[in-house]
């Protein structure tokens, strides 16, 4: 039985946001740089973002050599979606300051969002070594390394995110993906149990480790965590069809039949691809079922 993997789970990071003023130092003057990015600050915290462009292009203005006013309107532009003028706020702010590395980690970000994977590839490498501490950078890049194919350079980023993440379940759950991609099963389980440890409540670290355990024909193992994500999560759909032709594996048909009707409820509500694969499943369970109970 072919099991539905479904989609390889990556968490997006929003650009980051970089406060112009520490909370309970004394205030900025009016009309000064440091007022303005706070102003613009707190509208960006506020999701105004027309009024913290507003705030970041005085400060630009004032004081057009400042590197941290374009990161920061770069940061606006990219939660708007507007990456081309995300990227070149960033590019601005690394001329003017070469060694800013959450310039170049920002605008990895936005090449990211632009589906331009090598250039981003070379920014987050580029913010590395300027902050070896920023697991971020490391954990997006794995990702990128990842969706290219190239596992063992994705696993290495994923370990040193979690040196300075290691309370990430979802970086576990990515490098049980790398794994996974190369067949090391045993890998593959322990990262996705490290990331259970980590979040009880992680369901894709029960998902995906139940396809491990029907890989490794562990079946009861796999069903128990399927039904976990489900408990979890009860719009899993993928987990409903994996219950389901794990439960029909060991021949529990009444039960399979029951888990494979449950994923064509959940996946009619986001146009599930195997919804077909589940209903000739159900036909060939009932098929399974008459013939056992005729005796051949």
């Amino acid at each position: 039985m072919r099991l539905a993997k479904g989609l390889i789970i990556s968490f997006i990071i929003c650009l980051p946001f970089l406060s112009g003023a520490a909370h309970g130092q004394r205030q900025p003057e009016q009309d000064t740089v440091d007022y303005l990015l706070e102003q613009g600050d707190r509208a960006f915290i506020g999701k105004n973002y027309m009024e913290a462009l507003k705030a970041y292009d005085q400060a630009i203005d004032l004081d057009p050599e400042y590197a941290t006013s374009y990161v920061q309107r770069g940061v606006v532009f990219g939660n708007m979606g507007q990456y081309d003028n995300a990227i070149k706020d960033f590019s601005e702010a690394i001329r003017l300051s070469p060694e800013s590395g959450i310039a170049y980690y920002s605008r990895a970000l936005a090449y990211e969002r632009k589906n331009l994977a090598d250039s981003a590839i070379a920014d987050y490498g580029t913010a590395i070594a300027k902050e070896p501490l920023n697991g971020s950078a490391y954990y997006n890049r794995g990702i990128l390394r990842f969706k290219k194919g190239l596992y063992d350079q994705a696993i290495d980023d994923y370990q040193n995110a979690i040196k300075t993440k290691p309370t990430d379940d979802r970086i576990y759950v990515n490098l049980g993906h790398a794994y996974r991609a190369k067949k090391n099963d045993d890998l593959a389980e322990k990262s996705y149990s490290q990331a259970i440890q980590i979040n009880p409540r992680s369901a894709d670290g029960y998902y995906y480790r139940g396809l491990v355990l029907y890989d490794l024909e562990r079946y009861e193992e796999a069903v128990a965590d399927f039904k976990k994500t489900i408990d979890i999560n009860p719009n899993y759909a993928n987990a409903y069809f994996n219950l389901g032709a794990t439960l029909e594996w060991i021949k529990r048909y009444d039960e399979a039949i029951d888990a494979f009707n449950q994923y064509i409820k959940k996946a009619a509500l986001s146009d599930g691809p195997n919804i077909k694969a589940a209903q000739d499943e159900i036909k060939n369970i009932e098929g399974k079922k008459k013939r056992a109970a005729e005796g051949k």
